[in-house]
C-alpha cells in the first residue's frame, strides 16, 4: 500500500510560489490537481493582488532496494 504526503503552497508573490514549487518537484513531490488562482485583494474593483494555490503530493512509501550491498557480513 502507498503512503503519501500532501502539502499545499499559496502565495501571492508569484515568484517565491514558483521557486517553492520547482523546489519541491526537484525534491520528488508531484503537483497534484490543477493551480488555482483568484484575486487576494481588490480596492475599488481593482485587483491588488492575486493569490496562487497548488496541492502537492510525494510518495512516501519505503521502497525496497534490490541488488548487492557491499561492505556488509550475511550471518
Amino acid at each position: 500500500m502507498k503512503n503519501y504526503g500532501f502539502q499545499v503552497v499559496d502565495n501571492t508573490d508569484l515568484e517565491v510560489f514558483e521557486n517553492k514549487i520547482k523546489q519541491l518537484l526537484e525534491d520528488g513531490w508531484e503537483l497534484h490537481g490543477n493551480l488555482i488562482s483568484f484575486p487576494d485583494e481588490t480596492e475599488s474593483g481593482t485587483v491588488k493582488s492575486v493569490r496562487y494555490i497548488q496541492a502537492m503530493k510525494k510518495d512516501l512509501t519505503e521502497r525496497q532496494r534490490g541488488g548487492f550491498r557491499i561492505g556488509q557480513s550475511i550471518d
